[in-house]
């Protein structure tokens, strides 16, 4: 169960997908406790907000609320406690 929110994402307003850095093991250091998450934002429990920037453009960043949404484990992108390398790879 994912709870929590992901803040600038891009385009989260069309998207179908997310990648998602969850932690999911709370005694690791910092970085080595994150795993990389496919998750589908068409779901009960996620919630889309836009972000008004500056310019006032609304559709090009969001604010992803997660409030009890599910990721099967096979949406798990690499291997557990690996999402931090995943992300500073892409």
């Amino acid at each position: 169960m994912i709870d929590g929110h992901k803040i600038w994402t891009s385009y989260s307003d069309v998207a179908d997908w997310c990648l998602l850095l969850a932690r999911t093991d709370p005694d690791a250091p910092k970085h080595k406790g994150l795993s990389a998450f496919a998750v589908p934002m068409h779901q009960p429990g996620i919630e889309q907000r836009p972000l008004r920037m500056i310019n006032g453009i609304t559709n090009e960043f969001g604010q992803v609320r997660f409030d009890g949404a599910r990721v099967p484990a096979a949406n798990m992108i690499g291997s557990p406690g690996e999402g931090w390398r995943l992300a500073m790879t892409s």
